[in-house]
C-alpha cells in the first residue's frame, strides 16, 4: 500500500515517499544503538552524539507529521468537509452534464 503522493501519480514518486516514511519512522535502530551503549559502558561522548542522533530522528518524525494536510481539523471537521467537497463534486459533474447537452454543442 501506497502512501498518497502530492507530486502525482508516478509509482516511483509514491515508492520513495514511502521509504522516506519509513526511514523517518525508523525509530528502533536509532534506540537499540543507544541502548547497547549504555549497557556497553560507552564513554558520555558517544552516548551524547547517539542521543542527539535520535533527537534529530525525532524531530524529523514530528515534521512529517506536522506537514500532513488536514491534520488541523478535529474528525468531525475532516468528515464535515469531506461531506461538503462531494456535495460540490456532484454539483460541478451535474453542470458538466447540462453543458455537454446543451444544443450548441451538437452542431
Amino acid at each position: 500500500q501506497h502512501m498518497a503522493n502530492a507530486t502525482g501519480n508516478n509509482p516511483k514518486s509514491s515508492e520513495l515517499s514511502e521509504n522516506e516514511f519509513r526511514s523517518t519512522f525508523s525509530l528502533l535502530p536509532h534506540v537499540l544503538k543507544l541502548t547497547k551503549g549504555l549497557y556497553n559502558g560507552a564513554d558520555s561522548q558517544t552516548i551524547h552524539s547517539t542521543s542527539v542522533e535520535l533527537s534529530a530522528q525525532l524531530q524529523k518524525c514530528h515534521q512529517m507529521i506536522d506537514s500532513v494536510p488536514a491534520l488541523s481539523y478535529s474528525p468531525q471537521e475532516q468528515v464535515t468537509l469531506r461531506e461538503k467537497k462531494k456535495q460540490e463534486l456532484k454539483q460541478k459533474n451535474g453542470l458538466v452534464t447540462q453543458f455537454k447537452q446543451m444544443d450548441i454543442l451538437r452542431s
